[in-house]
Parts: C-alpha cells; structure tokens; sequence
C-alpha cells in the first residue's frame, strides 16, 4: 500500500458513549417516586373520562330542552293561529250575514214582506250556526291561547252576539261595534305572534 491509499486518520474528541435505550428505562425507575401508587395514572384518566362525560350530558340535555321548548311553543303558536283565523272568519260571516239580513227589512212593496221575512229567517240561521262555529272556536282558544287573546275573544263573542240579536233598528249600532273588535282581536293575535307592521 502506498501513503495515499491508507485512510488518514483523524482524531476524535473524547465524549462519553450514547447509553443505549436500557440504560434510559432503567435510569428512569431508578429516579421514580417510591410513593406513587402504581394505580394513580388510571384513576385521573378516569376521572376525567366521568367529568367529560358529566359536563357532555348536562350540555346535550340543556340543549335538547331548549329544542323541546322551541317546538313546544311553535305547536302552540300553530293552534292558536288557527283557531284565530276560525273565530275572525266566524265573526265576519256574522256582521255579513246581518248586514244582508237589513237589505230585507223594509222591502218597497208591503206585499213582499212575507218573501222577505222567509229571508231574513233563513239568514239568521246561517248567522246562528256562524255563531255556533264561534262558540266553539273560543272554547277551543281558552284552552291554548293566552289571557291577552282570550280576552279580546270574550268581547269580539259578546259584541257578535249582540248583532246576532239586534233587532232592525239596532242592528247597524250592534254592527258598528263588532267591527273593531274583530279588529282588536286580529292585533292581539298578532301581538302574541310576534308579528309586527
């Protein structure tokens, strides 16, 4: 071999040797705690697995409670929209039913009055039976609706009876009266909705 060919030789620092992987996991127990339980890592994992668990299911049922109450609240709100809408075409169909039941009261030939009297008649009925509807309407209200509702019903009812019964010449009074009240009824309704111009 000549001079060039041999690998040159280099000097190395003195360091000490790497530890091998075993002397780590030795080097480690020697310097663990003697007093930690073998059980203790178990014990916090699970503690935090039943804590996670806790705040997990009260989160999912406050969650699902407002769900309910929304839902709750949207069936209502349904019913009661329409059954509303029930009671204001009952209570329309009233004051329409009396106002065509004044065309007949005065009739130009006194001859016609028993035609017209068989009108009128049969007007009332049909304005009875609207009647009837509205009756049942507000049963079925006082049930779900609230006292704002409620109220405004029980004056929009008596204010349609009272054109219900009116005779001839106080039919158009009873008439005048029940107009805004149909219309305090549609706005207290419509408060309750949430419904705003």
């Amino acid at each position: 071999m000549t001079p060039s060919m041999t690998p040159p030789i280099t000097s190395t620092p003195s360091s000490t040797p790497t530890p091998a992987p075993s002397h780590i996991v030795v080097d480690l127990l020697d310097h663990a705690s003697p007093t930690a339980p073998w059980w203790g890592v178990p014990v916090i994992a699970g503690i935090f697995l039943v804590v996670g668990a806790v705040v997990t299911f009260f989160a999912t049922r406050s969650n699902d409670d407002r769900k309910a109450n929304r839902d709750h609240q949207a069936r209502w709100h349904d019913e009661i929209r329409g059954l509303s809408a029930d009671a204001i075409a009952a209570a329309r169909e009233v004051h329409q039913f009396s106002v065509d039941q004044s065309r007949f009261y005065s009739v130009p030939d006194p001859a016609d009055q028993p035609d017209a009297d068989k009108h009128i008649d049969a007007i009332q009925t049909q304005a009875e039976a609207e009647y009837a509807k509205l009756l049942h309407t507000q049963g079925g209200l006082n049930l779900v609706a609230p006292a704002s509702i409620t109220n405004a019903l029980s004056e929009m009812v008596v204010a349609a009876h009272v054109v219900l019964i009116a005779v001839e010449r106080e039919d158009s009074d009873a008439r005048a009266d029940l107009r805004p009240k149909i219309g305090a009824f549609i706005e207290a309704n419509r408060k309750y909705l949430g419904i705003e111009d």
